[in-house]
């Protein structure tokens, strides 16, 4: 074990223990050089041809770059540790999140983290060689300040040579947690791509229901026995999951791995039908909104696209609905607030359009012009209730943002600086955006 303060490479200096397995260890490290916080990651090899690859495998992960994967950026030996240095990712990960909150995760918030994460593994499993995490769990997902979800500790490449084959496919070199490990990694047989979609399953049945899967040991066990197996529906186990994932949860956590294989396809092939059918519905519903403001003066407009989400939910139920009804649900709630700020309801307002920033967040993944709009409605808001200070921060940090992603001169970039010189003079518009910091997400 590592103390705070000791300092590697004359480089990495040891803040504090993240975590510990059998292997090694995790810390929260300084790189002195450039000033940033960084995570160490010590593994102890005592067979030297898992050294060697451990060697030529971290030089592959250091070239990988995808949204939902930390950076690695340096990698070395020292005494009797091999050591990787990564992106650090604070904050709690998924399964401290779910025991502060003592319950599971809204579907379609898991629905979109679902999405970014079979992206990241068919991303690692399309590498040459090819990527298995081998260790998929709540404990390895973390959200970033903007709402992208985080795989942790993905694993080393699976070698394609006779020797270090064998070595992986023996031993995972970063291990495995039974309540999300496929049957075939408990029993050493190997793991492949099949392996990971199980572990990711597994792990959006705990984040759906709060509960945690029986052990495929224990459900062979029972299978082998006659006895029914012990794993419920998710709609069993939390009805407000949703009937929508019970076929792709129980395919891909299947005993059979054949069936495991399949799932990947079904995800991907619904993944792409209902981002297309859901982009249309999404172009209706916003084509629908500037007349719904007209016709209804009170909660009209905010039900009816509040049941519009709800039957694109219902009727796709998977990734891409969910999040198409996150979008239009967050267009809902602008339109609630609009209302609670004509009646005077300037905190509810406020409180709502968080709300909105949320559904936008789950919508988009990541900065996008609706987000600078909200603010400028944000701003408004405030203008009315008297707080000019904090209108012209949020005028001035959804201004860059639109210019930011569509330019100075877009026509909606412009629509909002006029909306933001009523609230405040230029003057002081300008001196807010020197100082105003983009909103934390």
């Amino acid at each position: 074990m590592l103390t705070p303060d000791t300092i590697l490479q004359g480089r990495y200096r040891i803040i504090r223990q993240l975590g510990q397995g059998g292997m090694g260890a995790v810390y929260e490290a300084v790189d002195q050089r450039l000033d940033t916080t960084v995570a160490l990651k010590e593994t102890l090899f005592t067979d030297e041809r898992l050294r060697r690859q451990f060697e030529r495998e971290a030089r592959l992960l250091a070239r990988l770059h995808h949204p939902a994967l930390p950076r690695v950026s340096d990698h070395f030996s020292e005494g009797d540790g091999q050591f990787l240095i990564m992106q650090y990712i604070p904050g709690d990960d998924l399964s401290e999140m779910m025991a502060r909150r003592q319950g599971p995760f809204p579907a379609s918030q898991v629905l979109s983290w679902a999405d970014q994460l079979l992206d990241a593994l068919d991303y690692l499993h399309t590498q040459e060689p090819q990527i298995i995490h081998r260790d998929i769990k709540p404990q390895n997902l973390k959200l970033t300040a903007r709402g992208q979800i985080i795989l942790l500790d993905f694993g080393l490449a699976k070698g394609q040579g006779g020797d270090i084959s064998r070595v992986t496919t023996a031993a995972s070199i970063f291990g495995y947690t039974p309540n999300y490990a496929p049957l075939e990694q408990i029993q050493g047989l190997g793991t492949d791509l099949r392996s990971d979609l199980y572990s990711l399953a597994a792990t959006m049945y705990h984040l759906l229901t709060g509960v945690k899967p029986p052990d495929a040991l224990s459900r062979a066990a029972a299978l082998v026995n006659g006895q029914d197996d012990p794993l419920l529906l998710a709609s069993e186990a939390n009805p407000a999951a949703g009937v929508q994932a019970d076929q792709v949860l129980k395919k891909a956590m299947s005993q059979n791995r054949e069936a495991c294989a399949v799932v990947g396809v079904d995800v991907q092939r619904v993944a792409r039908v209902t981002f297309a059918l859901s982009a249309m519905l999404a172009a209706l519903a916003a084509a629908l909104v500037s007349p719904l403001f007209n016709i209804f003066p009170d909660m009209g407009a905010f039900l009816t696209l509040k049941a519009f989400a709800a039957v694109i939910v219902g009727g796709f139920g998977y990734v891409k609905g969910a999040i198409a009804a996150s979008f239009l649900i967050g267009i809902a709630e602008v339109y609630l607030a609009l209302i609670e700020s004509e009646r005077g309801k300037t905190e509810a307002a406020l409180r709502t359009l968080d709300e909105a920033k949320h559904n936008y967040d789950v919508s988009y993944g990541k900065i996008h012009p609706n987000h600078g709009d909200l603010l400028v409605y944000r701003a408004k808001f405030l203008a009315k209730a008297g707080r000019m200070a904090e209108a012209r921060a949020d005028c001035a940090a959804g201004l860059k943002i639109l210019r930011d992603t569509l330019g100075a001169d877009a026509g909606f970039t412009q629509a909002n600086e006029a909306k933001c010189a009523a609230i405040a003079p230029p003057a002081g518009l300008q001196t807010a955006a020197l100082t105003a910091v983009k909103p934390a997400r």
